[in-house]
């Protein structure tokens, strides 16, 4: 069975000011132990990570049921942070230093990201003092995915995924300029960023602006199973034909510059390779 996740961060803003403020103590939860009612269905979950609200919701089978499950999520957050606060619209935030003295302002995942486009090597871990400016520190906010496909396509590597997801996913969302990251991009946003799972990958590239709305999460949803079906009905052949032939220097340099012309382009040429253009649903 294929499924799609996802377990996006945002911040949050004070209503009053229109300032983000830091989520710590406001919400609850956390990775080791995520906080849940006992009323919320199966799957959905919420987590102060950092700075930042998170939220987790089930394991999805169609895109619809995806939609919904975003949209669920982020209004279980501020149904327990309160009307104080707002979503702060925006995967990047500067806070002054004095407010991220507190331990949890420090705490970073342990597990590193890899590379899709070098086999699957880790990316170094990024540390606080990497974020801070004179004025304050970046915090970053993540839309990561969760691909589940292991079982309908074990041949192919978790890096050759990562990769795929940029051409079908991260190329789609910046023609549609959906996924503005500012200075996450050279951080957090370099293609093919990705952790490996028992079901597939989490496909860490995406920003948390596709989550804002129902047209980004219709196109995360859309494409995510779309690339899923292509692969899985494909032969193993068909798909590294696919892989040697996509213009992998061109997406990774889209991405990174966020060109919604050549992302345009892009999903013209990558759409051609898969089914001479018959195929395009970006």
């Amino acid at each position: 069975m294929l499924t799609i996740g996802a377990d996006p961060e945002f911040f949050i803003m004070s209503a009053k000011s229109g300032k983000p403020v830091p989520i710590i103590g406001k919400l609850g939860g956390t990775k080791d132990e995520p906080f849940r009612k006992p009323e919320w269905m199966q799957g959905y979950a919420v987590q102060e990570d950092n700075v930042m609200a998170e939220f987790n919701i089930p394991a999805c089978t169609e895109q619809y049921e995806f939609m919904g499950a975003i949209d669920q999520g982020r209004k279980l957050v501020m149904s327990l942070v309160g009307r104080s606060y707002k979503p702060y619209p925006a995967c990047f935030a500067k806070f002054d230093h004095e407010t991220l003295r507190h331990p949890q302002a420090l705490r970073f995942g342990c597990s590193p990201d890899n590379d899709g486009y070098n086999l699957g090597k880790p990316h170094e871990l990024i540390k606080a003092e990497q974020l801070n400016e004179e004025d304050g520190g970046w915090r970053f906010a993540g839309g990561h995915v969760h691909l589940g496909y292991r079982d309908d396509i074990p041949w192919i590597p978790p890096f050759v995924m990562a990769a795929m997801s940029d051409a079908f996913i991260a190329i789609p969302l910046i023609q549609h300029k959906l996924d503005p990251q500012g200075p996450r991009r050279r951080f957090y946003g370099l293609p093919g960023r990705f952790r490996q799972t028992s079901y597939g990958i989490e496909y860490r590239t995406l920003g948390n602006g596709w989550t804002e709305n129902e047209v980004g999460t219709d196109r995360v949803g859309r494409m995510a199973f779309y690339m899923l079906q292509m692969i899985r009905e494909a032969s193993e052949k068909t798909v590294r034909g696919w892989y040697h032939e996509f213009p992998w220097v061109a997406i990774r340099e889209c991405i990174l510059n966020e060109d919604a012309r050549a992302a345009h382009q892009l999903w013209n040429a990558v759409s051609h390779i898969i089914g001479g253009g018959k195929r395009r649903v970006a």
